[in-house]
Parts: structure tokens; sequence; C-alpha cells
């Protein structure tokens, strides 16, 4: 098996992050714009007329949690992934959301002193907590979801992670890579509340915007746009944020605070036009879910993945993150992988079983350049026209709006994992 990628660098102060993107070696034809391409008037005109809902408030996401009921009462014995996790991390995320949906009723816990930026004193202890990135950003008003617009509070934007486990992602899909997600998920939102204790010892106020993963079903605003903008990575086409060392391997949090921070900003990577060259994750996907070309989707140019046809794989096959796997920069790390193209002028691992290769529960093991196929419903036309097949009906969720300042009581709502 590949070797874990190793780095020198924690990539999480400036002087790290800057020592970091100057030891990669982007070529010339690699080149774009730092972060992705935007219409800023565009994106401003659609949050205004058309602002956006979480993902998990959606018809499809509300079919999705139907089938994942369905699927392992009526059709098998096996307890879902969804299920496992539960029984597992359950509790632990209950008390965790109850935690971060209520956060911003805290206090301050001293007299602030709004002449020091902290941004430096804010990374250094983020680092010394054990957060593998760290970005600092505008908490930019047109992202923040439409129930959320006049709830958002303040007018910076903190971003933190936890590297996933390399090894389990290599087996994806299975029981062993969906549970990693809860061994970076979990620290990822305690050294989050941890920080964010930090920051109203300054003197400030925090206010949780993105904790959506694992059950906790916070999200004001989309965090992967703040990300870009803060320097963390950029868009790939597997319509997740690619970081330079862990690919989307990376599992996020963020909190919006009143305290002075000056803003990093977004980098070019070479990750826009790699993807291009690459295209993967595009190949491989077994739901067929991710374009070949990129779109302009309300002010920005992306990949844009299509939901309907991704959620059936999610749900039988452990949350198949199989984009996750087959990406070389997940893999290998960016260095690796513009060290190799500037050498060959090719993409690393890309043909290769090593990289492409996946099983599926029930359907067998597809090397490069084999594909699975499905029935309706089994997904092959997407996760509407299976529900309809066998008979689905959606979940419907409590609207947001009853926790003072936020929305739904955390104690309200089942943990979905």
């Amino acid at each position: 098996m590949t070797q874990v990628p190793s780095y020198d660098s924690a990539f999480i102060t400036d002087g790290d992050k800057e020592q970091f993107i100057e030891s990669l070696n982007v070529p010339e034809e690699l080149k774009t714009v730092p972060g992705n391409p935007t219409r800023p008037a565009d994106e401003r005109y659609h949050a205004y007329a058309y602002p956006e809902q979480p993902f998990f408030r959606t018809p499809n996401y509300e079919l999705y949690d139907a089938y994942m009921g369905r699927q392992h009462r009526d059709i098998t014995t096996a307890k879902s992934h969804s299920q496992v996790a539960t029984e597992m991390h359950g509790e632990e995320l209950e008390e965790l959301r109850k935690t971060v949906w209520s956060y911003h009723l805290k206090p301050a816990s001293r007299k602030k002193d709004p002449s020091e930026d902290l941004a430096g004193a804010l990374k250094a202890k983020a680092k010394e907590m054990g957060f593998a990135v760290v970005g600092i950003t505008k908490f930019e008003r047109k992202y923040v979801f439409k129930d959320f617009k006049r709830r958002a509070k303040f007018k910076n934007l903190v971003i933190v992670g936890i590297e996933q486990p390399w090894e389990p992602v290599q087996t994806s899909p299975s029981i062993e890579s969906y549970m990693s997600n809860f061994k970076a998920t979990i620290p990822s939102y305690s050294l989050a509340v941890g920080l964010a204790d930090w920051v109203r010892s300054t003197g400030y106020r925090v206010q949780f915007v993105v904790a959506s993963q694992g059950g906790i079903q916070l999200s004001l605003a989309p965090v992967l746009p703040y990300a870009v903008a803060a320097g963390l990575g950029q868009m790939g086409a597997n319509g997740q944020l690619l970081t330079p060392m862990f690919g989307s391997r990376i599992r996020l949090c963020a909190f919006s605070t009143d305290a002075p921070l000056s803003y990093d900003k977004p980098v070019d990577y070479g990750i826009n036009k790699l993807c291009e060259k690459c295209q993967v994750c595009v190949r491989r996907c077994p739901g067929k879910a991710l374009p070949k070309v990129k779109v302009w989707w309300r002010g920005a140019l992306k990949y844009k993945t299509i939901a309907d046809r991704c959620l059936p794989m999610l749900g039988q096959y452990d949350g198949c993150s199989i984009c996750i796997k087959v990406c070389p920069v997940q893999r290998y790390g960016l260095k690796e992988v513009l060290d190799h193209y500037n050498e060959t002028g090719k993409v690393l691992g890309k043909g290769t079983d090593e990289l492409e290769a996946y099983t599926l529960p029930n359907k067998g093991y597809f090397p490069s350049g084999q594909m699975p196929v499905f029935s309706t419903e089994e997904g092959s036309r997407g996760m509407i026209a299976m529900g309809n097949k066998l008979k689905l009906r959606p979940v419907r969720r409590k609207r947001l709006g009853h926790m003072p300042g936020i929305g739904s009581e955390a104690s309200q709502t089942k943990v979905d994992i």
C-alpha cells in the first residue's frame, strides 16, 4: 500500500502556510486565479432573489432519509452505516449539537480590547490544540441560507479542520471508511468549542455557523466558499474542497465572531486546471453524479454535483466516498501530484488500479476502466426515480425558527448521521 503522505509543515500559522505554498511547484499551465472564479454581482443577485436552504432541508435529502429508514427495515436485517454510527456516537453528538446550536447565547468572559488583532494568537492556539488547518475570512452574508439571513450575528469567520484518517478512506466504500469520519468530526467539533471558549475569554462573542456533518446539522451557510476565500484549498471536480495536504479528507467546522481578526487570502494551488486534466472522480463515480464540465452556478464557476444521482450511492454503500478515495490529491498529497506532473506531464495514479479500483457490496470488484450497472430501484435514474419505484414518502422535517436566534431546538430532532 502507498505510504501515508507526510508533511514538514502543519499548514496552520501564516508562516507555515507560506512555507508550504512556496514548496509547491505549480506548473504554469495549471495556474489560473486564487481560489475559484466567481462573478460577485451574480452571487449577490442570487443571494438576494433566490436564497438557498441547507441541503438537509431539501426534498432530495428528505427522500434519502426515507430510503435509509426503509432500506434496513424492509429490505435487509443488516444495520445501516448511519445506525452503526448513531449507536456508537449518538449521545456524544447530541451533547455537541446542544452546545453549538446555543453557543451564541453565551456572553463574553471579560472586557474586550478592540485595538488588538487576535488572528496570530488564535492560529497559534488552534495549532496548539491540534487542528490540521485554520483560516479566517469575512463572513459574507451573500452565502447565508434563507432562514438565517437576519440571525447571523458577527462579521468574521473562523474555519478549522481535522484530518480524516488516511488508511480507512482508501477502503471506501466501507463501514470502516464511514466511521473514520467520526474520528475527525467529533474532535473537530469538540476542539472548535474549546477554541470558541478561548475567543470568549479574550472578551468577544462567538456564533457557530457550520457544524453540519455527523448529525449536528447546524448550517447557517455553506462552509466551502469561505474555506476557499480563507486559502484552505480550491473546489475540486468532486464538488468538494480539495486542501493541498488532504484533498477532501478533512472535517471542517466554522464559527463567526466579533473579535478583530485579519483575513487570509485565497490561493491558487493549481487545482482548478488539475481537475480538468484529471477527471478520475468524474469517470469513477458509480452514480454518474459528477459532470465533466464546469458551469456558472449562482455566480461561481464550478462542477455542479447532481445530488439526485449521488444520494442513492450514499445510502446503499456506506456513505460511498468513492469520489474522495479516487482523488490523487487525497491519496498522495498535492505536492507529490504536482511534482509528478512536472516530471511526466501526467496525473499521478490516473489509470491505475491502485488509485481507481473499488469494490461495491453485492456488485463486486471494479478495476480501472470498469463500471457497475444499476437498476432503477438501485438508483440508475436518480433518487427521485428510485423513491417512486420503491414508493417512498419523504421525511418532513420541522421548520427552523424555534431556538432564540438560531433555529429548531437541538433536542427536538433525532441525530441523523
